[in-house]
């Protein structure tokens, strides 16, 4: 099946579902989704209840896997409906050595995955479900572009270095609650300050360059091809125990949209591949400094949050 085929299964889907919803009916059932979330966790909690007895249990589970059921239906024609606006994003983005059908495949998880879980009607500044789901189908969709264009592999010394002064740096900030300067880094870490400062200044030149960059024919150096391997302090894929905890501290830590895209992307959370602050501030179009700045206070409201729930944050950053 070839890329038009495919695009216009997508729009017989939407048809299927009613065509496009208008932003009253967008909010009728984004509120539908939020009042049942909430019904779903009070027959949760019920179930957990060690003296229910097998009939109640049973009737409980029905009623509970009905709401649950009304819930993922909804979300889906949510989804589904707004279809439209993420193949109209991906062919912006195309064109730049990434498929069409790879960018809409990830604006659409990212559209029903986080934007129709995690959408909120009655917030003021999110009104319109559309305004919030853009945030996270633009993201996803230039993080695909981003993950294209770096493909120049480190040698192996060069990979030493990026490893010590990425662990160097987490665990300063960790401690400090703010990023180190050179100086700090290169005593840090026993390197060359020349070394160190060398490295900075070629991932500010990042920040200059597009997300269609590929490195094959420039003259950039090797260094602003640098990216985090979170493997090396992560010691393979965080398990699902672990993953469970941290998505509790954020949300205790009531990071604001951005503040926890940042994190997500500084730390690899959702994706395992962890990003330097010029990645970071190409994707979300904001400075490398400005990107330092908010995962700095982000990471005081975490570390504030773990405190309360009695948590190590270093176990868990």
């Amino acid at each position: 099946m070839d890329k038009d085929s495919i695009i216009a299964t997508y729009s017989r889907d939407i048809a299927r579902y009613g065509g496009i919803l208008d932003d009253c009916e967008q909010k009728d059932l984004a509120e539908s989704i939020t009042y049942n979330k909430s019904i779903s966790k009070i027959y949760a909690k019920s179930l957990n209840d060690k003296n229910l007895s097998i009939k109640s249990r049973e009737r409980l589970k029905l009623e509970y896997d009905e709401i649950e059921s009304k819930i993922n239906s909804a979300r889906e024609t949510l989804a589904i409906t707004n279809l439209p606006f993420v193949i109209a994003k991906a062919r912006k983005f195309a064109g730049r050595n990434v498929d069409i059908l790879d960018l809409i495949q990830e604006g659409s998880l990212k559209l029903y995955q986080k934007a129709t879980d995690m959408y909120d009607p009655n917030h003021s500044s999110n009104s319109k479900f559309i305004s919030y789901a853009g945030w996270w189908v633009d993201h996803s969709m230039r993080r695909t572009l981003s993950n294209q264009s770096r493909h120049i592999r480190l040698p192996v010394h060069a990979s030493d270095l990026e490893r010590k002064i990425k662990l160097f740096t987490d665990n300063f900030v960790n401690e400090n609650l703010r990023a180190p300067s050179s100086e700090e880094i290169s005593e840090g870490i026993e390197e060359k300050l020349k070394k160190v400062n060398e490295m900075q200044i070629n991932e500010r030149l990042r920040d200059t360059l597009s997300l269609d960059y590929q490195g094959d024919n420039d003259h950039s150096t090797l260094l602003d091809t640098i990216s985090y391997d979170p493997q090396q302090e992560m010691d393979g894929q965080m398990n699902f125990h672990q993953a469970g905890i941290i998505e509790k501290l954020l949300k205790t830590a009531k990071l604001t949209e951005k503040e926890r895209l940042i994190i997500d992307d500084r730390f690899g959370l959702e994706s395992g591949n962890a990003r330097t602050l010029a990645e970071v501030g190409d994707e979300l179009k904001l400075t490398r400094e400005r990107i330092r700045q908010i995962e700095t206070m982000s990471l005081k409201k975490l570390k504030r949050a773990a405190k309360k729930m009695n948590l190590n944050f270093e176990d868990l950053f």
